[in-house]
Parts: structure tokens; C-alpha cells; sequence
């Protein structure tokens, strides 16, 4: 996530928030399917964490509050300036979903916890 925003792919996702409409249509077909699916995805999980009593209030707008505040941290954000980027992650997260417990979304992630 953090590369897409703000590393190698930052032009790319910022074309890709802001510009997509400019595409052809084929291109813009293909473009909302694979948004369609990584909202479905953040979708599942903040629903299931609204579930499970982590988080409160509307999953779907709790969802678009997110990725919006995710989006536009490309026009603000610099690398290099104050948090780095796991501390500016984790502080993304406490200012978008404030009633998550701590140590919840430790990043990042390790891939023993996971399973992997």
C-alpha cells in the first residue's frame, strides 16, 4: 500500500484517483474492475472489524473515509519529513478508525503471525 501511495506507483495511483475518467472506455472498464475489487476488499475488512466490535459505525462509510484520506495523502505527503513511514501509517490509522485497540494493525504486518 505505502509504495502504491507514495513510492514507485505515487504518480501512477495519483493518475489513477484523479485522471481515470480520461482513459478510453475499454480502459476505464478495466480500471473499475480492479477498483471494484480492492474496495470490496477493504470493504470485508472493515466490516468485519465493525462486527466484531473493533470499530464503530457505518462500514461503508467508514470504508470510503478511509480510502479517501488514503488517496489524498499523495498531494501532501512527503517522504523524508517528519514520521517515517510506518509512524505516519500508524497515525493514518489512529486519526481514521480512533476506537481500534492498541497494537491492532502492527505495521508491518509480520508474515509469521500471518501464517505465511
Amino acid at each position: 500500500m505505502w509504495s502504491m501511495l507514495h513510492g514507485a506507483g505515487g504518480d501512477a495511483m495519483n493518475a489513477l484517483v484523479y485522471e481515470w475518467r480520461s482513459l478510453s472506455a475499454p480502459s476505464q472498464s478495466a480500471v473499475k474492475a480492479l477498483s471494484d475489487r480492492y474496495e470490496a476488499m477493504w470493504q470485508s475488512v472493515v466490516s468485519d472489524a465493525v462486527n466484531a466490535g473493533l470499530i464503530k459505525g457505518d462500514a461503508r462509510v467508514i470504508k470510503r473515509c478511509v480510502l479517501g484520506a488514503m488517496n489524498l495523502t499523495g498531494q501532501w505527503y512527503k517522504p523524508g519529513g517528519r514520521l517515517a513511514p510506518a509512524e505516519f501509517i500508524d497515525a493514518m490509522l489512529l486519526a481514521a478508525l480512533p476506537t481500534l485497540p492498541s497494537g491492532v494493525g502492527t505495521w508491518p504486518v509480520d508474515a509469521v503471525s500471518r501464517g505465511a
